[in-house]
C-alpha cells in the first residue's frame, strides 16, 4: 500500500505499479487481509489548555467570556432568548464596547482599561482564526 485517503488507497503489486482502488472494493474483496494491526498512537491533547495550571485556565476561561460579550453582545452563558445590555446592544461599537467592559470590571474590583479589553480581544481572535 503506498498511500491511503478517505475514500481510497493506491495500491502497489505485480500486475500494476500504482493502482487505486475504493476503500469500500478493498474491504468488500474476499482476499482482503489485515496483516498486522500498529498499536495506537495516543492522540494529541485537544487544546494547549491541557498544559497550563488550573488557575492559568480558569483566568483564561474568564476573560474568554467577557471578550465575547464584547464581541457578541451576550456571554456565553446567556439564557436563549436574552437581550443585550445597553452599552453591549446593536449599534454600539466595539472600542464603546472595549471601553463599558473596562469600567464593568474596575467597578467589580479588576481594575482594567479599555486598551487591554481591546489588545486581549483582538489577539483571541487572532489566535483562534
Amino acid at each position: 500500500m503506498l498511500e491511503v485517503t478517505a475514500q481510497a488507497v493506491v495500491l502497489e503489486d505485480a500486475e500494476a505499479p500504482h493502482r487505486v482502488v475504493a476503500l469500500l472494493d478493498l474491504f468488500a474483496a474476499e482476499t482482503f487481509e489485515v496483516l498486522f494491526r500498529p498499536e495506537r498512537i495516543p492522540l494529541p491533547a485537544s487544546s494547549g489548555l491541557d498544559l497550563l495550571l488550573a488557575a492559568a485556565v480558569q483566568q483564561a476561561l474568564w476573560w474568554e467570556g467577557h471578550i465575547l460579550e464584547v464581541v457578541h453582545g451576550l456571554p456565553p452563558d446567556a439564557e436563549p432568548g436574552a437581550t443585550p445590555r445597553e452599552e453591549y446592544g446593536a449599534g454600539t461599537s466595539l472600542a464603546a464596547r472595549d471601553e463599558a467592559k473596562a469600567a464593568e470590571l474596575s467597578r467589580s474590583g479588576r481594575p482594567v482599561t479599555a486598551y487591554t479589553v481591546a489588545r486581549l480581544r483582538r489577539r483571541y481572535f487572532k489566535d483562534v482564526a
